[in-house]
């Protein structure tokens, strides 16, 4: 069920991404507009949002977070990474994201930003964890709406788990 779920990239890359997407693209336009000292933005490379520091940021391999927020008064970045995985690998999924990020986040602390790295890690069977919870009331600044928004990230998922798991059972069938 993990490899169908989350592994098998040969014949289900494509579903993976999209709904990996599907959350991203969500999760971007409920909080942009969250915090006004906040730029805010989706799948960008860090040197184009920072271009006076490209060619000290180009040699991380992973510069291109799923959402970035950017203060520049007070030089605050945030990186907001997102993973689905099968439900029993939250913890596998949140630091191996987490180490896929140090270079980026220790060449931004070493031009002087202030970062925090965010992971927020979704269930392929649609569970949510404490800490993803608590991180998108962080970020939305209201109880209410992150509850919501939790719970939109958590039905897309198993909306794309089932759709994965329908697309599999015909292969076998074919």
């Amino acid at each position: 069920m993990a490899h169908l779920l989350n592994g098998c990239h040969t014949e289900f890359g494509n579903f993976y991404s999209r709904r990996h997407d599907r959350i991203v693209n969500y999760l971007y336009d409920q909080i942009k507009s969250v915090d006004r000292r906040y730029r805010t933005y989706n799948n960008k490379n860090i040197e184009t949002i920072l271009p006076e520091n490209r060619e000290r940021l180009l040699l991380s391999n992973c510069r291109r977070p799923d959402i970035i927020r950017f203060d520049s008064i007070n030089r605050n970045i945030e990186i907001i990474e997102i993973t689905i995985c099968y439900d029993l690998y939250f913890e596998q999924a949140r630091i191996s994201k987490k180490e896929k990020y140090i270079p980026l986040v220790n060449a931004l602390e070493s031009l002087g930003y202030f970062v925090k790295m965010y992971v927020l890690c979704f269930g392929s069977l649609g569970n949510v964890t404490k800490e993803c919870s608590k991180i998108v009331h962080k970020l939305c600044k209201n109880r209410s709406k992150a509850k919501d928004i939790l719970k939109w990230c958590s039905i897309s998922v198993i909306i794309g788990a089932n759709y994965i798991r329908r697309n599999r059972v015909k292969k076998l069938l074919t």
